[in-house]
């Protein structure tokens, strides 16, 4: 499938975060944690203050800052 290649190419290339760990479990994805609105909508898209709350729980600056 394309759309796995393209993908694993642009893992090679680029640092990815996956935040699906961090929101989901083997069955379901979570649109509220400890208070927190994680979607903004119904396609998937973090509203900004999941994005925000998902940010720091996974530290994100650090992982974006860290060299390789």
């Amino acid at each position: 499938d394309m759309c796995i290649r393209d993908r694993a190419k642009l893992e090679d290339e680029y640092q990815v975060i996956r935040v699906s760990d961090e929101i989901c479990d083997q069955e379901t994805c979570r649109v509220l944690i400890d208070g927190a609105i994680i979607y903004n909508d119904d396609r998937g898209h973090l509203s900004h203050e999941g994005s925000a709350f998902i940010g720091e729980r996974m530290n994100f600056y650090e992982l974006i800052t860290r060299p390789d």
